[in-house]
């Protein structure tokens, strides 16, 4: 049995982790619960560089109260300085 606190590994790199607090990872409809905690009204402006923004730009664009515009940096070409060497394309 777990304590509270606790770390599990599994040797490759994955973990489980057991605690009495919560977690908070900003990744993906998880902004969107973030950015309403913080500001508590949905944004007019969303600035994005990855797919994991996608629910922000959603949740922004759901703003009927006034105009909103979202903007999204694609990094995927290799030649471009704004890379990700994970992600590009030739």
């Amino acid at each position: 049995m777990l304590s509270h606190n606790s770390q599990l590994s599994d040797g490759k790199g994955q973990k489980l982790v057991r605690t009495d607090s919560l977690i908070i990872k900003n990744l993906k409809t998880n902004k969107v619960l973030q950015i309403y905690r913080e500001i508590g009204k949905k944004p007019v402006l969303s600035f994005g560089n990855s797919s994991g923004d996608e629910a922000m730009h959603n949740y922004c664009l759901s703003n009927t109260e006034h105009r909103t515009k979202v903007f999204m940096l694609v990094a995927d070409d290799n030649v471009c300085d704004h890379v990700h060497t994970g992600e590009a394309g030739n």
